[in-house]
């Protein structure tokens, strides 16, 4: 009663075992903060340690996953309950990479796959590094490579898929001059929607084990009449893709770059290496298709100029369409290429076919327009211990470990994750599950207590910043054409997620909003009109979004929902403002 351990005749200032025991007052052990709470997952897999290898073969390589995310939380349900062995969790830890590594070997040939394995592992590397124990005994092994190698295969597998398309681009024809202005939006509006297709109606088995380009002919999505554009049709297919399956924000960045950077050294090789490109017409035409390519890159948020993904296409337009007749006009046109080393500037001019109105390019320009471009290009390149290529050479591939993130998309213990679970367990795999329902979260930030939302003055100073930061913030102008804007809302000052802000729900087919393509359900919807959404009702988002006029303006942080987990059935279907229908 006075504060003192005095149990089993300790007494203050007396030692056992070399152990000082101290007198603790009573003021003492009132304020010591509580013990931290034992973290749970909402699932908890015993097995046997001897079977550890069969498990995770099971789980890893099994078939067709019904679940996006299933086998990340299996194996971080083992290696949560491992954490206090900490021999066996490294053990774990060893066969997991091993696995892994082994997975996206062999996912590289299909988009779906590759992705997959993108998604999952990222996911298990963002919940171990805010796990309070994995996260330490992590520090023995190596996850790194894993996440490499996953972005790596995502890179291959999405360039590879896209390769069949490119020859599109090269079309020896002039029927994009003809099409109409919006036929980049059509191209772009067409590529999502297959991509929204794959995902909702192909099975799970066929998104991950088919070549894209089957998936496609399956559907038909892409018309004859616009080949042209069919580059511009796959690339939405394929950043869609890349949020509908949840890869993170940074590698989806990576990703959609290195494809542009793809079609860059693609199409300049192809230029370099046939005769028949090497003319005037040539310049102009990919002149035009870049300048839709770049309309594209709008469109999709994308706020870095073309220039800096396709620097040597556009400089080799550039050659194609400069006039090359007298030595007055070589430095006119050597400004316009400074990336092009004096082999590629040689080759292109060597092979160029002029025009019925021009005269071939002399031996002396050629020479000359070689000699400058050695003494400066080749020059620079040399000095950085780079040879002088003939081709252009894919570009390196560099994604920073500590920008990974995760959207923990899974709340509590879905339908198809328990159906997972329950699959993989039994006599017969030797795993025992035991479903803990009262508990809806599997990362360890998460049950860390915060504040009532209620007690938060704004967004910018709560969780929904770092979320927000997290996510691609992208700006539309929706040009209405007289109808509404046709979207449906979640949130708001009102509602019982006042904290998070608003949210696109649905948009429906034949509004405004599903005609322009990149509004999509899910995604948050920071400004109306250059006005923010802070701290609104429904009610005035709604006003802002169908106020009249022939268009709004709307910046979303894209996909932002999945990173919240807020979109349950019952958050989808409460407390929702539709007065903006079509």
């Amino acid at each position: 009663s006075s504060g003192i351990n005095a149990e089993y005749g300790i007494h203050p200032g007396s030692t056992l075992l070399n152990l000082q025991v101290t007198e603790v007052t009573r003021e003492e052990l009132e304020s010591a903060p509580p013990p931290p709470p034992q973290f749970k997952l909402p699932i908890t897999l015993q097995y046997r340690p001897d079977l550890i290898e069969d498990i995770l073969d099971t789980i890893i390589f099994k078939e067709c996953p019904v679940s996006m995310f299933s086998p990340t939380y299996a194996v971080y349900a083992i290696l949560h309950d491992a954490a206090d062995d900490e021999g066996l969790a490294v053990d774990i830890f060893n066969r997991v990479i091993d696995d892994y590594l082994a997975a996206i070997q062999s996912s590289m040939e299909f988009v779906g796959g590759s992705l997959f394995w993108l998604t999952n592992t990222c996911e298990l590397y963002h919940l171990v590094q805010t796990h309070p124990k994995l996260s330490e005994i992590s520090k023995q092994v190596d996850l790194g490579p894993v996440v490499k190698a996953a972005i790596k295969s995502s890179i291959v597998s999405c360039t590879t898929n896209l390769e069949p398309y490119l020859s599109m681009f090269l079309i020896d024809s002039d029927m994009d001059t003809k099409l109409p202005e919006e036929a980049v939006m059509k191209a772009d509006q067409q590529g999502s929607a297959c991509g929204d297709l794959l995902i909702d109606k192909e099975d799970m088995a066929s998104l991950l084990t088919e070549p894209l380009e089957d998936l496609i002919n399956r559907h038909g999505i892409l018309p004859e009449s616009v080949k042209v554009y069919h580059v511009i049709s796959v690339l939405s297919i394929l950043t869609t893709l890349l949020h509908r399956m949840f890869v993170p924000e940074g590698a989806r960045r990576v990703i959609t770059q290195h494809l542009l950077a793809f079609i860059n050294t693609w199409i300049s090789n192809r230029v370099i290496q046939e005769d028949k490109l090497c003319r005037a017409i040539w310049g102009l035409r990919l002149q035009r298709r870049l300048d839709k390519v770049d309309q594209w890159c709008k469109r999709a948020g994308i706020t870095k100029p073309l220039s800096q993904f396709m620097t040597e296409l556009i400089q080799i337009t550039d050659v194609l369409r400069a006039p090359k007749h007298d030595l007055d006009q070589l430095s006119d046109l050597l400004q316009s290429c400074t990336d092009l080393n004096s082999i590629q500037v040689g080759t292109i001019l060597r092979k160029y076919r002029p025009g019925p109105d021009e005269e071939p390019v002399s031996r002396e320009f050629i020479e000359a327009a070689i000699s400058i471009t050695d003494s400066i290009v080749d020059v620079k390149l040399r000095g950085e211990g780079e040879p002088i290529r003939p081709l252009l050479q894919d570009p390196l591939i560099r994604y920073p470990l500590h920008k990974i993130t995760a959207c923990n998309h899974e709340q509590g213990l879905g339908i198809a994750l328990q159906a997972f679970f329950e699959d993989i367990s039994g006599d017969d795999t030797g795993i025992e599950l035991t479903v803990n329902s009262d508990i809806h979260t599997w990362c360890y930030e998460q049950t860390v207590p915060k504040q009532s939302p209620h007690d938060e003055p704004t967004r910018s100073a709560s969780q929904g910043q770092s979320i927000i930061d997290q996510c691609d913030i992208e700006c539309y102008k929706v040009h209405k054409n007289g109808l509404k804007l046709g979207v449906s809302i979640v949130g708001g000052k009102d509602s019982s997620n006042s904290h998070l802000g608003i949210f696109v729900k649905n948009v429906f087919k034949d509004g405004a909003a599903a005609q322009d393509g990149r509004l999509k359900s899910g995604d948050q919807i920071l400004e109306v009109g250059g006005m923010s959404t802070d701290n609104i009702t429904q009610e005035k988002a709604a006003e802002l979004l169908d106020k009249e006029g022939p268009s709004v303006t709307i910046t979303v942080a894209k996909m932002a929902a999945a990173y919240y987990g807020i979109f349950s059935e019952e958050d989808l279907t409460s407390s929702t403002y539709s007065d903006i229908l079509p």
